[in-house]
């Protein structure tokens, strides 16, 4: 069942304060729109100069009960980041949508601030303290001035009025790959503790962890691991008991790594792998690598997917992988998900059923011929889901595509729609939040965000998970390295 939704309408750049704008009732989709059934959520609102218009990449998401929250940057620049980060929010399970920018981040929201761009949008919410949290990462043009904070933070207490964002936790340098995440365990000794996970991208790598027990408003001093792990896209997750769960990628994207904490982020344990990527690089010049996706079920078993091509001769193509832990410390061997007609897939935003154990969904995005040149490369989003931890997949859905390369804005590390896309249950449905493009029209773009909320229990043809060999991870495929200035 698709949940049907209403278009939202979208003013431009505000000041300060906070912000509420009208849901407006919506209509289909424009005949030529590849997506199957979604509902855009919102549309890139800005006109400003340098950006690339109108363009929406990268969605991160949440959802607390009915209500769902998501957060992407909108306006893309060619170097880094975009004219602002927008939100989407349904208070009512993806039936009805509110959207519009954020206030308070950039120079072209708010004439006056530092902030040229702004890019990487995660989102949680602290039921404890009853507010919702949008961080991302402020790309200052230039010096950056004394005191820059690493990261802006915009709170909210309903996901709709918005205060202006405010700059945590010092840097003298830009970071990269930011998340939030907090403890939503009433049982939990830390309840209502929220921790955000960045790297020092631009400088030596090292991950590090920042608190906060009062809603968002002030955070704790960075912490690392005792090893100063070094990578990037780490995704914390929060078990019952309050131990903090961070998957990453390792520097150059070779190892699926994790470190825990088991005292609210006090301290942070030694770094461990979980299993060494073996990926390519798909054709098309299309932006992305193995960053992984990660969840915690309602029964505190976490998951870890990412894309990955050693179950393919020569490393020919990527499938999807996945490993789960019982307790963060030990994961299981990485299973693929099964890719019958030999799809190269890639980008996933994996999500975890609340309330029963081992329900999962997968939102990724895929070609269907792996050998594709840039002219001929069809890009396609799906969905699939689990009801078992993984032992059994649907039968992929199609949530939008054929997408042409040439409808998504370019950047330095080629075409983009995102690092990451986002899959959340809310109350019984699972909801894909994805990124899907008609073609451009001259130097416009008409790249949005949608949704496409649906119920899986039982709707969706199962296919039990094959056991084929992995080929030797001696013939890895290309390699990632760490990206450069400016941040992304």
């Amino acid at each position: 069942m698709v949940a049907a939704a209403s278009l939202c309408a979208c003013g431009g750049g505000g000041g300060g304060g906070s912000m509420a704008p009208p849901t407006v009732p919506g209509g289909s989709a424009p005949p030529q729109n590849p997506v199957v059934d979604g509902v855009r959520v919102d549309v890139d609102p800005f006109t400003n100069p340098g950006s690339q218009h109108r363009t929406e990449v990268e969605p991160s998401a949440y959802a607390s009960g009915g209500t769902i929250v998501a957060a992407f940057q909108t306006g893309r620049f060619f170097d880094a980041g975009a004219s602002d980060i927008d939100f989407a929010t349904s208070r009512d399970g993806g039936a009805s949508w509110v959207s519009g920018p954020l206030p308070g981040t950039t120079d072209i929201v708010t004439p006056g601030s530092a902030v040229s761009a702004v890019s990487d949008a995660a989102v949680a919410f602290d039921p404890r303290h009853g507010v919702w949290l949008v961080t991302s990462l402020p790309v200052v043009a230039g010096l950056r001035p004394a005191g820059s904070s690493a990261l802006l933070i915009n709170r909210s207490t309903d996901g709709i009025s918005w205060a202006g964002a405010v700059g945590i936790i010092p840097s003298p340098d830009p970071v990269d790959k930011n998340w939030v995440v907090c403890d939503t365990h009433p049982a939990s000794p830390f309840y209502g503790s929220c921790y955000i996970e960045y790297d020092d991208g631009f400088g030596d790598g090292v991950v590090h962890m920042s608190v906060s027990r009062d809603g968002g408003v002030t955070w704790s001093a960075p912490g690392e691991t005792p090893d100063l792990a070094t990578g990037i896209g780490g995704q914390p997750l929060v078990r019952a008991d309050g131990t903090v769960v961070v998957p990453y990628d390792d520097d150059n994207e070779a190892f699926v790594n994790v470190f825990l904490s088991h005292d609210g982020g006090a301290s942070w344990t030694g770094s461990r792998p979980i299993a060494p990527i073996a990926a390519q690089v798909e054709g098309g010049d299309l932006r992305s690598s193995p960053l992984p996706g990660a969840a915690m079920d309602a029964s505190g078993t976490a998951y870890v997917t990412w894309q990955d091509c050693r179950y393919r001769a020569h490393c020919a193509f990527n499938d999807i992988v996945f490993s789960r832990s019982g307790d963060g410390i030990a994961w299981s061997q990485p299973q693929p998900l099964p890719n019958p007609n030999g799809e190269d897939r890639f980008i996933v935003g994996l999500g975890a059923d609340p309330v029963r154990p081992g329900h999962l969904g997968l939102t990724y995005y895929a070609y269907d011929d792996p050998a594709c040149a840039s002219g001929s490369c069809k890009l396609r989003a799906w969905f699939t889901a689990s009801p078992d931890g993984g032992s059994t997949w649907s039968a992929p859905l199609a949530l939008a595509g054929p997408i042409a390369l040439a409808s998504l804005p370019q950047t330095a590390f080629g075409r983009m729609f995102g690092d990451y896309v986002a899959t959340v249950y809310a109350n019984d449905s699972a909801c894909s939040i994805f990124v899907s493009a008609n073609a451009a029209s001259g130097t416009t773009f008409d790249e949005s965000t949608y949704a496409r909320c649906m119920t899986v229990a039982g709707s969706l043809s199962r296919a039990q998970l094959r056991s084929i060999p992995a080929v030797p991870l001696s013939i890895n495929g290309a390699r990632w390295r760490r990206r450069v200035l400016p941040p992304d």
